[in-house]
């Protein structure tokens, strides 16, 4: 691909890193490996997830798997919904699948992501393999509108525990959440937004490789061919970085009109592929978009995303 291409999909491929970082600077006091709670429902005015529901509150950790093992404590939730996803998805757990209360190990598994059920003899109900050091992790749990109920989630919430495990080698440095404030770093008075996220994923992208295996290597050169190198983000002569997220955000459109991208539902309402939302693998488009209009959607196991066509 030409410089211009290469720094196309490098912004495409570095902008949840960005959104990321959002949701680190909206957390107070935020910190890796603890979990923080939203005790209010959401409204229609929330942005920060991909169409929040307002019967849900929700739980949130920053997951620095670079030098420990976590175990996730999930206390007894009993008689309503919810999930637990990591990552990109990659796995979740949650009332649909039947898990129960106990202790889950997520770990750092960058050739074999997804959850492995633990037999009998384990002291952890499964196994969490992320294949990226750093990750996110959200909670959903169903809420009656009403103070009682909220009172037992928020009894629930209260009970949710990581406790990190060290292992015997670290993969990558510690997770600093601090560069999502840096001011020579994140988008802002220094930097626009595709400098920001460039620079971003210049820093964060050589410790966090793509979860399928076959794109590691072109993904590599990709970002290298954008000017990412050596966790420094270096514009390529002869390219502009205004063309380069407008292209990413044209790609969107065009895959809207792949054949078989859209249901169509009836009365204008779609619902884009399933098959490319929640575990993303290679669709880095799809991932994309999710990202710029939301964030952290869940799997079709877990929810669907109809929208109007003139809202899509």
């Amino acid at each position: 691909m030409c410089a211009q291409s290469n720094l196309t999909f490098a912004y495409t491929y570095g902008y949840p890193l960005y959104r990321y970082g959002l949701v680190v600077q909206g957390t107070p006091n935020a910190s890796t490996n603890s979990v923080f709670h939203q005790r209010s429902l959401s409204t229609t005015a929330d942005r920060g997830l991909n169409k929040p529901n307002v019967d849900t509150l929700y739980s949130k950790a920053f997951l620095d798997l670079s030098h420990w093992d976590l175990v996730v404590k999930i206390p007894k939730i009993e008689g309503r919904y919810w999930v637990s996803l990591y990552s990109n998805d990659i796995a979740n757990i949650g009332a649909l699948q039947s898990d129960s209360a106990g202790d889950y190990l997520v770990r750092f598994n960058k050739n074999n992501p997804g959850i492995t059920r633990a037999n009998a003899s384990s002291p952890y109900r499964a196994y969490i393999n992320i294949p990226t050091p750093y990750a996110i992790s959200l909670i959903r749990i169903l809420v009656q509108p009403n103070d009682a109920d909220a009172a037992v989630v928020h009894g629930i919430q209260d009970q949710l525990r990581i406790t990190p495990v060290r292992r015997a080698k670290p993969v990558a440095p510690r997770l600093d959440l601090k560069i999502f404030e840096d001011p020579k770093i994140m988008p802002g008075s220094r930097n626009t937004l595709e400098e920001g996220v460039l620079k971003l994923a210049a820093k964060l992208a050589p410790d966090n490789e793509p979860a399928v295996i076959a794109d590691r290597s072109w993904v590599s050169a990709t970002l290298q061919g954008a000017g990412l190198n050596k966790g420094s983000f270096k514009q390529p002569k002869g390219t502009n970085l205004t063309a380069a997220s407008l292209a990413a955000n044209s790609s969107i459109v065009k895959e809207f009109s792949v054949p078989g991208f859209l249901d169509r539902l009836g009365n204008d309402w779609i619902l884009p592929n399933p098959e490319n939302f929640g575990n993303f693998r290679s669709a880095y488009v799809s991932r994309y978009s999710s990202a710029a209009t939301g964030y952290l959607v869940l799997t079709r196991d877990q929810n669907l995303y109809p929208a109007l066509l003139e809202l899509a």
